[in-house]
């Protein structure tokens, strides 16, 4: 029976790839066309924050900032991506950990609540007050704790 690290191993870099820029740029272009700047500054004042400054030093408006920072954003998951490898590679030399995948899926677990709120308003669903950058956060982090809990057992289990 194959643990959720071979499991996780045996994914398709491009498919971990595609599903993390897929649920990133979801997500901006959802807040690019259903919030403004109010909604952003209750909800997730670190988008509104980052929005704000960028419209103000570069001269973009403050809803084209979340589509100019669509590539910048993927980059930095990539960079992370690459650096997580690098880690766990150095880490754990013996081990059957995919760093990149387990990376990829790492963030995927960390941008998934955004992501279904996001296609919650996509769908013509109201925005639902209070649920922001802190809830979508605190759900995403707890799913990554779970996933490396499952996958730090199920390497104990086996070795």
């Amino acid at each position: 029976m194959m643990n959720i690290n071979q499991k996780v191993a045996k994914i398709p870099f491009a498919v971990l790839c595609a599903v993390l820029a897929f649920f990133h740029i979801t997500s901006a272009l959802t807040v690019n066309k259903f919030m403004g700047p109010d909604g952003l500054q209750k909800d997730q004042p670190w988008d509104h924050f980052l929005a704000s400054t960028c419209s103000r030093l570069f001269g973009i408006s403050y809803n084209n900032y979340f589509l100019v920072s669509i590539p910048l954003y993927l980059l930095g998951f990539y960079g992370v991506i690459k650096l997580g490898d690098g880690l766990i590679e150095k880490l754990d030399k013996k081990g059957d950990i995919n760093g990149r995948n387990h990376t990829a899926v790492t963030i995927i677990l960390l941008l998934l609540p955004n992501f279904l709120y996001a296609l919650r308003l996509a769908l013509g669903a109201a925005p639902m007050r209070g649920w922001g950058a802190r809830p979508a956060a605190l759900l995403g982090l707890a799913l990554v704790v779970i996933f490396s809990i499952a996958s730090e057992k199920e390497g104990n289990l086996r070795g």
